[in-house]
């Protein structure tokens, strides 16, 4: 009786050893899943961002457009009652032309867009800005030997320079090059609009698309 009293007093102490000695393991929580910020994509709270830049664009247009500046050459046809000793000849003017090119951004003109990939953005191509100015301009005659008369008719060959850099800007409005520099100055202007507004950490990619 005393060797199994022994026993069973060996057993109970093991197991109160063994059961102090196991760690503690706490339980697990619960697992949570948290939703990225509405403002950290094109849904949601971004949306009401993109109305914010759209008022933005039409209030700031004006100073988005690309300026460009080209230099040309334009000859003229000389008559003879402009001369001395000549019985006709050309002359080849030189200027300097400053083009400003944009978008047409007024109410009902454009649109802004939420997609899955990013921002859209909806309008017509760009277009020249006013008139063109005329920086510099400067003449020369081929012809060595050929005198003009007057200081007036000189001033008479730029008259129809106007008009001419205007035609020559509804053209350069649709080279590629002008393009992309719009769009460009566009979409550099409401990124960082969009970035400096509450809780932007990320402006998705912003796309141009033509009606």
């Amino acid at each position: 009786m005393k060797r199994v009293a022994f026993a069973l007093a060996l057993l109970a102490s093991g197991y109160m050893i063994s059961h102090l000695s196991r760690p503690t393991v706490p339980p697990l929580s619960p697992t949570v899943l948290t939703e990225l910020p509405a403002t950290s994509g094109p849904d949601g709270k971004f949306k009401d961002f993109l109305e914010t830049g759209k008022r933005a664009l039409q209030e700031q247009s004006n100073f988005m457009a690309a300026s460009v500046t080209r230099k040309d050459t334009l000859i003229r046809s000389i008559k003879k009652d402009m001369l001395v000793f000549s019985a006709g000849t050309t002359v080849v003017i030189h200027y300097v032309a400053e083009y400003s090119f944009g978008f047409d951004l007024r109410p009902g003109n454009f649109d802004i867009k939420s997609t899955e990939a990013g921002i859209e953005l909806h309008l017509s191509k760009p277009i020249l800005i006013g008139q063109p100015g005329i920086k510099s301009q400067s003449f020369e005659v081929p012809n060595s030997s050929v005198f003009i008369s007057a200081k007036s008719n000189v001033l008479g060959l730029y008259q129809d320079l106007p008009k001419l850099v205007l035609n020559n800007g509804k053209v350069l409005s649709g080279e590629e090059a002008i393009v992309a520099l719009c769009e460009k100055k566009l979409i550099a202007f409401l990124s960082d609009f969009l970035a400096k507004q509450p809780g932007i950490k990320i402006v998705p990619a912003i796309k141009v698309t033509y009606k």
